[in-house]
Order: structure tokens, then C-alpha cells, then sequence
């Protein structure tokens, strides 16, 4: 966590200065020892003489990054210019989604505002947020790209639920049925409400017919849509299979 937002955290109320551990315990169950290589004429052992890396990331956050830079196969500062340029050649379409998941958060960013080292001392994983770092509003960039990749797809996947949609609209515009149904229930809510303010209704919501079934009798089992669909029975209205005028209307 930065410095500067420990006071924002329980870690802003607690210390680990004057706790005392027995390192040679720690040492013993989990510090491995490393084994000098001998050079090519068999001398004496020598200690790597790698430059130190800086790691700054959590570790799972760093593995998952490196995971991503072995896909791409580029350098990070290859992957930013490829990110600016849009390059489609160099970034797949899911490689740009594993990047948008993977930008720096707040925090991170932060933490590596505060790191005043050599840049090249940094690991890999930093090295590559410290690019991404330098292309302004990195996400949007890369969730426009997204887009704009998979908009013919996606229009091609859509087309065919707009046209049943259309279809379906039309009808249910068209049913005859459907028409005298909603007059017949328009007919039942004013009879109900006979002597309110709420009778010789015009109209009413689509949403309202849901009601039909909550409004139940004196006795609590029999509602108002089972009174409905008696009606209609007893009168041979057939109004009941609305599905026959309309096929393409469905759950």
C-alpha cells in the first residue's frame, strides 16, 4: 500500500516495529539456500552478478502480467507503441481485452509514481505498467478498439432479433384477438370500480393485466383472470390462443 494512503487503512493505526521473530526459525523451514555454479575451468564459485530487481507488484498481479507479455511476445515498450497506433497485426482481439483487465489501478499507479529508482532496475511486470502508464486514457482507448472490432459481428448476431422483434410487434398491432381481450378486460376493471374515481377508464397500463391475478375473491382462491378466462370460455369468444395470431411473440 502507497505511503501516502496508510492513513486511510487499519495499517495507519498499527506497527510491526518492536515485534521480535527468531529468523533462524524462519530460515530453517522456509529460506532456500542457493548453490554457487562453478565456472567453465571448474574455479571457485561465484555469486550471480545479475543486476537487482525491483519488484513492486503483488505477486499474483505480477505473474498474471507476465503471463500476458509471454502471449504478446514484445517488449513493453513495443506494446505501447502498438497500443497507440491501434495495431491490429500486433494485438488480437483478446489480447486487448486481457490488457484492459489488466491497466494499473489507482493504487499501482500511485506506488509507482512513488518509485524514484532506476527505471531499469524495475522487473518486468513494472517496466511494463510504467509504459502503460504514458498513453492517456488507456482503457477508453482499448475499449473503443474492442468495439469497433466486434461491431460487424455483433450487428450480424443482432440483425436477426430486430427482425423478430419487428415482427412480432406487427403482430401484435394486427391481433384482433388481442384487441378484444384488452376490451373486455378494460370493461371488467370498470365494472369493478364502479362508484370510484377510478371507473370509466379509458384505458389503461399493459402492466395493469398483471394485477388480474392478485385480485382474488371473498374466499382467497378464485381471481379476477379466472373469472376472465370463464367469461371468455362461457361466451365462445376465442380470444384465448392469441399465440395462432401471434407466432412470433414468445416467454
Amino acid at each position: 500500500i502507497p505511503a501516502m494512503r496508510l492513513k486511510q487503512t487499519f495499517w495507519g493505526t498499527v506497527s510491526a516495529e518492536g515485534i521480535s521473530l527468531d529468523r533462524s526459525v524462519l530460515e530453517k523451514h522456509f529460506f532456500v539456500k542457493e548453490v554457487a555454479k562453478k565456472d567453465d575451468q571448474g574455479g571457485a564459485d561465484k555469486q550471480a552478478e545479475g543486476k537487482t530487481v525491483v519488484n513492486l507488484l503483488d505477486l499474483k498481479r505480477a505473474n498474471n502480467v507476465g503471463i500476458l507479455l509471454s502471449r504478446l511476445k514484445a517488449t513493453p515498450v513495443d506494446i505501447r507503441k502498438a497500443i497507440e497506433t491501434l495495431d491490429e497485426s500486433k494485438l488480437s482481439l483478446d489480447n486487448c481485452k486481457s490488457l484492459i483487465k489488466l491497466a494499473p489501478t489507482d493504487d499501482e499507479k500511485a506506488l509507482l509514481a512513488e518509485f524514484k529508482g532506476d527505471p531499469a532496475k524495475l522487473g518486468l511486470p513494472e517496466q511494463f505498467f510504467m509504459e502503460m502508464l504514458k498513453i492517456p486514457r488507456l482503457v477508453t482507448r482499448l475499449e473503443a478498439f474492442v468495439f469497433t472490432r466486434e461491431f460487424t459481428a455483433k450487428v450480424a448476431e443482432l440483425r436477426e432479433d430486430v427482425r423478430l422483434i419487428n415482427l412480432g410487434a406487427l403482430e401484435v398491432a394486427k391481433s384482433s384477438r388481442l384487441r378484444s381481450l384488452l376490451q373486455l378486460v378494460l370493461a371488467l376493471g370498470n365494472s369493478m370500480n364502479m362508484g370510484t374515481n377510478a371507473a370509466e377508464a379509458m384505458g389503461f397500463k399493459i402492466s395493469g393485466i398483471l394485477k388480474l391475478k392478485d385480485t382474488k375473491s371473498n374466499k382467497g382462491q378464485y381471481t379476477l383472470l379466472h373469472y376472465l378466462v370463464n367469461l371468455v370460455e362461457g361466451r365462445k369468444l376465442n380470444l384465448l390462443d392469441l399465440a395462432e395470431q401471434m407466432p412470433n411473440v414468445k416467454p
